[in-house]
């Protein structure tokens, strides 16, 4: 029984069964497969010692999925690209707080390019003005009705265009992202500022599963997006999903994640307090890696702000 329970936790991520779904919400986070590892390891050894030659594989099988995840998305050394730095990018999810404070710590940050989520709508008119004190001459918020959760970008590049993508909501409504093409040393760089559905506090089993499902539509739409547009791109934000999930599979088949490229480390973003979750990353086409994150507690939000250093392909 307990061999089933455990290889139900480590597959069901790779399964595509919609009844599964407040399962697969769960069972794709980093930190339950991590911890999954030491309790299968001693699973295996019990049956090691027991001599239960089949239980052993399976343990063993699943012990080798959860360390290549583990290697695969927690990058273990700091591999900087040789390529030129080409831009400083921050996200962050304020939850509608401490706009100044995210706004002056952007600006010292020396960021070109910033993606901010739930930007509340009586905070529009500030933003746009003290951005533009700070360089940050184009602006792109977009909202979903009388809602907080606008998400805002703000570029010290020029636009080439600014556009707008639909996806569905948990309320069976609809909310947009933010797109916008940025003008890079005369290249057109697509920009997608992102955040994903989630279920609010001590949400039930039901709308935990629910939150899943939607966000894994969200994230198809993205996904077809960068598909249909060739070029260099920047897919960027709050996800609410770390990259074990298999609501990120199909982006992360057609992007690099800036983390896994270059990173080191966990590279946790939430909660705030004690970051063990990665669900607020950066995507690309046409960068080679990062350099120099940083990460920021910033007013009483309880997701830390990340910034990173983008780097031109070598090519």
């Amino acid at each position: 029984m307990a061999t089933a329970t455990l290889a139900i936790l480590v597959i069901v991520p790779y399964l595509g069964i919609s009844l599964l779904d407040p399962l697969q919400a769960l069972a794709g986070q980093q930190i339950l497969r991590i911890v999954l590892i030491p309790v299968i390891l001693l699973q295996l050894m019990h049956w090691l010692y027991a001599e239960r030659n089949i239980e052993v594989l399976i343990s063993a099988a699943m012990v080798f999925i959860l360390l290549f995840e583990t290697l695969h998305s927690f990058p273990l050394q700091a591999d900087e690209p040789d390529s030129p730095p080409t831009m400083r990018v921050i996200t962050h999810n304020c939850q509608g707080q401490g706009t100044g404070g995210w706004l002056s710590w952007i600006n010292q940050e020396g960021a070109d390019l910033a993606c901010i989520q739930e930007v509340p709508p009586s905070e529009r008119e500030y933003i746009q003005r003290i951005g533009e004190r700070h360089g940050f001459h184009d602006q792109l918020i977009v909202y979903a009705g009388n809602t907080s959760a606008g998400i805002a970008l703000l570029s010290r590049f020029p636009f080439a265009y600014i556009d707008s993508l639909l996806i569905p909501e948990l309320d069976d409504s609809h909310r947009y992202l933010p797109v916008a093409g940025i003008l890079v040393d005369g290249d057109t760089v697509d920009v997608i500022g992102v955040h994903l559905a989630s279920a609010r506090g001590r949400a039930e089993l039901n709308i935990v599963g629910s939150a899943w499902t939607v966000r894994k539509k969200q994230a198809e739409i993205i996904t077809e997006w960068v598909r249909e547009n060739e070029g260099p791109c920047i897919v960027i934000g709050d996800f609410n999903s770390t990259p074990t999930d298999r609501v990120m599979r199909g982006l992360r088949a057609e992007l690099d994640d800036m983390w896994e490229v270059s990173g080191s480390g966990f590279g946790a973003t939430w909660p705030a307090g004690l970051p063990f979750l990665r669900i607020d990353q950066v995507y690309t086409r046409g960068f080679a890696g990062m350099s120099d994150p940083v990460f920021k507690a910033i007013a009483a939000s309880d997701h830390l702000a990340l910034s990173m250093t983008l780097h031109g392909d070598d090519d």
